[in-house]
């Protein structure tokens, strides 16, 4: 049948106007896609058979959708990625709430397509028996169990050729199971790569650790303006999630202190940052400072979709204590009573008891160390230390006070650190260096046994201050030396010595403020208790300090002299290298600014 040549229209207008004019579908049918073929200048089509089309697949995955913005850590993601490139095996460890999920999955999500078979998130945290891991990973990746063949080999069967990441997320509670699976798996599947999530290492060979860092932070004393706490993670992404509670919520020069004293409170933990900025819907940040400075463990989620164990940070902590055996729960309890960190002789003397051997602190202290409860920090002189962010500090003084142990830690802790600061004294012109350096590594724990003991201990305090009086010399803190001391002196001490070390320091700090003759007179009575007490070296000293205190600052050079000749006397007959050089510089002193008379 002939049919008209008809405009250039579209199938379905085309179909519209054939059929209204009577014209069957059977003819009009065959005609529309003849018509629709492309044809050459001979009237051939154009288009070729080639069977059926192939479809260019991209590698599948089950990452879930993310309903927030992803906040900087652009240098933590590139060093990932060459880790993940280089090792099969890699696992982010770190404190809960610290954001190893949500970097793992966006980590995830940007190497898709270098595995041909996929990427495959497995959520661990609701599976409660070890036994379960593997048949979790056969759901998620859709492996059916076969009769009579253990579920794990038929896992293997399945992945042995494919090229493809697991994502392990939330090990922890399950971390004997997780390094057994992920070794058979790595040893069967050579193309297969594991990244994993857990608040400890996995402890398989080849496995590469690396443990999250919290959000970069800013010390409140460098703010100048708006713009320079944009260099903080940790106050961008609370910007972030409080815009995301209150749309008029702004960074402004009226709260960016608030704001980076808040995310310092917090360690830059993420998810106590997500919890805070919760609160931004119903009060400014000056106000969650002060109803929250210490609390903000207890803040908590308004998601009703959130899990049960990051509903505060504090139920997150918990998860982890939960998983400690009971002489890493008395240790990381104890440990809540150090400031600024420790080392592990610090950590042997104060914690150790019949409870917890000397011998067995370092065993528990490493683990706790493997559980991201504590990190390790390399030292200016290149030794070890140890600290807790302060969010866990705060949970596990919480536990010390359930365990009425705090007090007695306490003591513990100003008893090593009196004996510390004493031995540093005894040493201070024979291994100078050396003690200064300790005693700026534990400066935050010598400020708190101070802190401690003025409430509890006043005769310590008192000892403690003067004992400290050269270190805080050296380190130019005039000040607080000169509040520290004038306290001490004020308290009614009983120990003759006690005094006399007050006084000396008393001496050498209070003609700062109060004159050279106070210093002089300070000094003096210090001077005659010593002598009392035959105490030769001490002596020395105070008559160190008045040399120099009168040829310096008096410009009475003769006396002086006298003053120095003295001490170096004594000096020599004790026999310390250290102590006679600091002596003769006294006396050398003298001679060489002779009298202007």
């Amino acid at each position: 049948m002939w049919l008209p040549a008809l405009p250039s229209l579209n199938s379905f207008n085309l179909l519209y106007i054939l059929a209204g004019i009577g014209i069957p579908l059977v003819i009009i049918l065959p005609w529309l896609i003849n018509r629709r073929k492309p044809e050459t200048a001979s009237g051939e089509s154009n288009i070729q058979e080639t069977g059926p089309r192939e479809e260019v697949q991209t590698p599948g995955h089950n990452l879930p959708a993310q309903l927030t913005t992803f906040i900087g850590r652009e240098k933590e993601m590139l060093t990932m990625q060459d880790l993940i490139s280089e090792h099969r095996l890699l696992t982010l460890t770190g404190a809960g709430g610290c954001g190893k999920t949500r970097l793992a999955i966006e980590l995830a999500g940007r190497i898709v397509s270098e595995y041909k078979d996929g990427v495959w998130l497995v959520d661990l945290a609701p599976i409660a028996s070890e036994g379960l891991v593997v048949k979790e990973i056969t759901e998620v990746l859709s492996i059916a169990e076969v009769p009579n063949q253990a579920i794990i080999d038929t896992l293997i069967e399945k992945i042995k050729e494919q090229e493809l990441l697991i994502l392990l997320d939330n090990c922890e509670h399950l971390i004997r199971a997780c390094a057994e699976v992920s070794g058979k798996l790595m040893q069967s599947a050579p193309k297969l790569k594991i990244l994993a999530t857990s608040r400890e290492s996995l402890n398989v060979k080849g496995e590469q650790v690396w443990r999250v860092p919290s959000l970069t932070l800013l010390d409140p004393k460098t703010i100048i303006d708006v713009e320079s706490v944009k260099e903080s993670e940790a106050v961008m992404l609370l910007k972030d999630r409080a815009r995301l509670n209150n749309p008029d919520f702004k960074l402004e020069t009226g709260n960016i202190n608030e704001v980076v004293t808040i995310c310092n409170k917090v360690d830059g933990i993420p998810l106590a940052l997500e919890l805070v900025a919760s609160r931004t819907r119903h009060m400014d940040p000056k106000m969650i400072l002060e109803r929250f400075a210490n609390r903000f463990d207890q803040l908590s989620s308004p998601d009703p979709g959130t899990s049960k164990r990051q509903t505060t940070l504090q139920a997150t902590i918990e998860w982890s204590y939960k998983l400690l055996s009971d002489s890493e729960k008395l240790l990381f309890a104890r440990l809540s009573v150090f400031s600024g960190g420790f080392d592990l002789a610090a950590a042997e003397e104060v914690c150790s008891d019949d409870q917890l051997p000397k011998e067995k602190v370092l065993d528990v202290l490493s683990r706790l160390v493997d559980r991201s409860l504590v990190y390790t920090v390399k030292a200016d002189d290149q030794t070890m230390r140890y600290n807790s962010l302060e969010t866990l500090k705060q949970f596990a003084r919480q536990v010390l006070r359930n365990r009425k142990e705090d007090l007695l830690m306490k003591k513990r802790h100003l008893h090593h650190f009196l004996a510390l600061a004493e031995n540093a004294y005894q040493e201070q012109h024979e291994e100078q260096l050396k003690w200064l350096n300790k005693l700026q590594a534990d400066d935050d724990n010598l400020i708190a046994a101070l802190d401690w003991s003025e409430a509890h201990s006043p005769e310590e305090f008192s000892w403690l201050s003067g004992t400290l009086t050269w270190y805080w010399m050296i380190t130019s803190k005039l000040v607080f030396a000169n509040d520290h001391l004038g306290k001490a002196h004020s308290k009614e001490i009983n120990k003759p010595e006690v005094r006399a070390r007050v006084l000396h320091g008393m001496g050498i700090h209070t003609w700062y403020f109060h004159g050279v003759d106070e210093g002089i007179e300070r000094c003096k009575e210090s001077l005659d208790i010593w002598r009392s007490l035959k105490q030769d070296q001490e002596e020395a000293n105070c008559l160190a300090a008045l040399c120099e205190l009168y040829r310096d600052n008096k410009h009475d050079f003769e006396t002086g002299l006298k003053y120095g000749e003295e001490s170096l006397e004594i000096a020599r007959k004790i026999g310390k290298p250290g102590f006679i050089t600091r002596c003769l510089s006294g006396k050398n002193g003298s001679v060489d600014h002779p009298s202007p008379e």
